[in-house]
């Protein structure tokens, strides 16, 4: 068994410093992915538990229309990511910070704008007859709505953050945001 750890560990810190930081970012993806699943796991049968069916399917259906438009990025996310790669090969930590400030402060203009629509047109939305829901969960889907929408603009902005780490060539450490909300959000519902 110490021969195979040996060989596994000569294979991961073997070759130039960008090789080992790929590799170890590899294995370290691989663990947190599975976190990551396994918390998910434990979330759905904890959440079941807590909402009825409607709620669940409204819950879900609301987050798989999010988990949609948070792709939508107007570009900037992958502009931000290979500029901020380009200026930190560069060794020029001015441009990149630039391109840092220039992308948030151009996100948060264009989903400030987005949240102040949304919320101008929100008190005017039937959401039970948007979702098809019964009156009884009438004030639960409009604060719902609006929770995940608000927390939808802020994330959408804070993601960002995962893009630079992306970027700086740590996906580790990005990947390792979902898990921990996944963990927040349980430990909350739990």
């Amino acid at each position: 068994m110490n021969k195979l750890y040996d060989i596994i560990s000569n294979l991961i810190t073997s070759g130039n410093s960008r090789s080992v930081k790929a590799k170890k970012n590899i294995i370290y993806s691989f663990v947190i992915r599975g976190v990551s699943m396994l918390t998910t796991l434990f979330l759905v049968p904890i959440t079941l538990g807590y909402v009825t069916e409607v709620e669940y399917g409204i819950w879900i259906t609301l987050s798989t229309f999010i988990i949609w438009f948070s792709i939508f990025d107007v570009g900037l996310g992958n502009g931000l990511r290979n500029k901020f790669a380009e200026a930190i090969a560069k060794k020029d930590t001015n441009l990149a910070r630039t391109y840092v400030s220039t992308t948030y402060a151009g996100l948060t203009i264009i989903f400030g704008a987005v949240l102040i629509i949304f919320l101008g047109i929100f008190p005017f939305v039937n959401w039970n007859l948007l979702f098809q829901a019964g009156d009884e969960n009438s004030n639960n889907i409009r604060i719902l709505v609006l929770i995940l929408f608000v927390f939808f603009t802020i994330r959408f902005i804070l993601q960002l953050i995962s893009t630079l780490l992306i970027a700086d060539q740590r996906p580790a450490i990005a990947s390792l945001i979902d898990p921990i909300t996944n963990l927040i959000v349980l430990v909350i519902i739990y």
